[in-house]
């Protein structure tokens, strides 16, 4: 019994150390995010100053567009619940969501074309104090564990 624990905490801790965790630069953002072999990427500059990143597998895609504002702008402090409530009376179901330990609006819609679930994420990267010069908008078509596993480890940096 012990050597099959052993075994399995030696299991455990080989997939926690080859998890790699990828760093990109696009444009004004640092993105990093644990990303497994079977995984492919896509970055898309933009137009230098916005971009995106798509993360693609055998089961779908997540993609991260990302906007800067060429300045700071206020964000109401409601903004989350105010989204919410407006997507809500339009019938899409939404969720509050925290990634990167930011609050954002989680959305959950039907691909027309597959019928699958297609999941939505909302924030502001770097509010701080009422103020943000960033949104992201994330969609992500894969299943709603990996789509969640990747929420988990995604960081976005505006530089």
């Amino acid at each position: 019994m012990k050597l099959v624990l052993i075994s399995v905490a030696l299991l455990v801790l080989i997939g926690v150390a080859s998890a790699e965790q990828t760093k990109t630069k696009i444009n004004a953002f640092n993105v990093s995010f644990e990303l497994n072999k079977t995984h492919d990427i896509v970055v898309d500059p933009g137009d230098n100053t916005n971009g995106s990143i798509t993360i693609r597998t055998f089961d779908g895609a997540l993609t991260a567009t990302l906007i800067r504002y060429p300045q700071s702008h206020s964000v109401n402090s409601t903004w989350v619940q105010d989204g919410l409530v407006s997507l809500l009376n339009m019938g899409i179901p939404a969720e509050p969501q925290v990634i990167d330990n930011k609050s954002g609006v989680l959305i959950i819609s039907t691909s027309k074309d597959t019928g699958r679930p297609i999941y939505g994420v909302l924030y502001y990267p770097d509010m701080k104090g009422g103020k943000a010069t960033a949104f992201v908008s994330i969609s992500s078509t894969l299943p709603f564990y990996a789509t969640a596993d990747l929420l988990r480890t995604i960081h976005i940096a505006v530089v």
